[in-house]
């Protein structure tokens, strides 16, 4: 009888951690989700803004035709790829590259630059629009190199690698957005 009550009282110490474990992956799933949804708040608002630019921004070259042309936004070792899994149910939209902090961060397309500043969960954050409905985003920078309205060319340094945002290792958070929908960067 002293085993088994034993036994039942090890059952509800495991229990017990095993319901903060997933109380603790809720909340940091919420947390996420409500992350992504600042950051298409923003890009929808953005996107609003400058539905004045000409869709063609310079050099004669669209974005779309840029495919797989693009300037990689800093050198290193994808360890974080596009929808691999972040946190309970939350998804990578785009990905990120590691490399140690202050790092340059560069362009990867001729664009003007449309926000850079701090944003909950992406940490220092620089979007870029490019026309034609795509933006760039490189997030959890440690500075900031550009400001908005600061037109920039293909691997012009744009801000340094960082852990801004909560991001472990340092490097880059790089999201391709066509009319605010991420599409795969790779």
């Amino acid at each position: 009888q002293d085993t088994m009550l034993e036994q039942k009282r090890q059952r509800a110490v495991v229990l017990s951690s095993l319901r903060k474990t997933i109380a603790s992956y809720q909340t940091e799933n919420q947390t996420l989700t409500k992350d992504s949804e600042r950051l298409n708040q923003l890009l929808m608002q953005l996107t609003q803004y400058l539905d004045d630019l000409p869709d063609n921004l310079g050099e004669d070259i669209s974005f779309a035709k840029l495919k797989g042309q693009l300037v990689k936004p800093l050198s290193g070792k994808v360890i974080r790829s596009y929808r691999s899994l972040r946190a309970g149910y939350s998804r990578w939209d785009g990905v990120v590259i590691g490399n140690q902090a202050g790092a340059n961060v560069v362009a990867t397309a001729y664009g003007r630059v449309a926000f850079a500043d701090w944003l909950r969960g992406y940490g220092l954050l620089v979007v870029i629009d490019h026309g034609d409905d795509y933006m760039t985003l490189y997030g959890h920078n440690e500075t900031l190199l550009i400001e908005v309205g600061d037109w920039v060319q293909a691997d012009q340094v744009i801000a340094t690698a960082g852990n801004s945002g909560n991001i472990d290792p340092t490097g880059v958070y790089f999201e391709i957005r066509k009319a605010a929908d991420p599409t795969n960067p790779i």
